[in-house]
């Protein structure tokens, strides 16, 4: 196996838990009143991982909520795939852009 390379031949071991929530509160100028092109809310699971990206419009702009969870688990090679996969969609950039309206 390449060093660096996104891949386990062994078993992973994840001690304990860790639970993390940002979120992101979002005030719209008043020349930009609506926003076209938010991220979207979609939920991940992968082995000991869970995570959920929310979105919410509100009279003013908008709220995004972003929590990732890890249980204690011994993950498997394949497993390991799965949790790179989805930190990988929560890192993309359809998760951090926003298409606002001028008037």
């Amino acid at each position: 196996m390449a060093a660096g390379a996104d891949q386990r031949a062994l078993p992973w071991l994840i001690p304990q838990g860790n639970k993390n929530t940002v979120r992101v509160e979002v005030d719209l100028p008043p020349d930009f009143p609506k926003v076209l092109i938010a991220p979207k809310s979609e939920n991940f699971t992968a082995g000991a991982e869970t995570a959920s990206l929310t979105t919410q419009n509100t009279p003013g702009g908008c709220i995004v909520t972003d929590e990732f969870e890890t249980a204690p688990a011994i993950i498997s090679p394949g497993g390991y795939q799965a949790m790179l996969k989805v930190e990988s969609a929560l890192d993309q950039k359809s998760s951090k852009v926003f298409l606002l309206e001028q008037k």
